[in-house]
This record gives structure tokens, sequence and C-alpha cells, in this order.
């Protein structure tokens, strides 16, 4: 009988997991706010390894960063739009 290994992962994996489903499932609809305090208090970690995820997130084109939106350290939305293969045409909405 053999059993499944399990996978390592770093927190950062799993937030990264975590917040991509929450993308495609819709939980974070098309533009939603994605607050690094809120989200890690959620997943119950810090918010580097989160931020790990949502700079991955950004390179795979699934959300846009926004830097001191809100007067907030740091913020990002999820993409409305498919990502445009020239980074500098993308445009926050």
């Amino acid at each position: 009988m053999a059993i499944e290994r399990l996978k390592q992962s770093t927190t950062a994996e799993s937030a990264l997991r975590a917040v991509r489903n929450a993308i495609l499932d819709g939980t974070f609809p098309p533009g939603s706010q994605l607050r690094e305090v809120h989200i890690a208090t959620e997943l119950g970690t810090s918010r580097a390894p989160l931020r790990e995820a949502l700079n991955q997130l950004e390179r795979e084109g699934l959300v846009v960063r926004v830097p001191f939106s809100n007067r907030m350290p740091s913020s990002a939305r999820c993409r409305t739009s498919p990502p445009p293969k020239d980074k500098r045409s993308w445009s926050i909405r």
C-alpha cells in the first residue's frame, strides 16, 4: 500500500495557492482591493509571505500592485482584464 507523499511548502507557497484560488473562484472579484493586513490576518500568517505571494501573482498577471493607495502602506487589485503582453501599458481599472 502506498500513500501519496506530502508536498513540503513554505508559508509563501501556501499563501500563493490560497489567494490564487480565491481570485480564480471569484472570492476576490475582478477590481477588488486586496489589502495585505486583512488577508494576512485571515490566513493566519504575517504580511511577509503574503507579500511574496502577491508579488508572484503580479508576475502572473492576476493582480496589479497599487502602492500607497488610500494611505495604506501597500495593497493590490485583482486584474479586470487579461494582462497585456507589454507590461508598460498596464493600467489600474
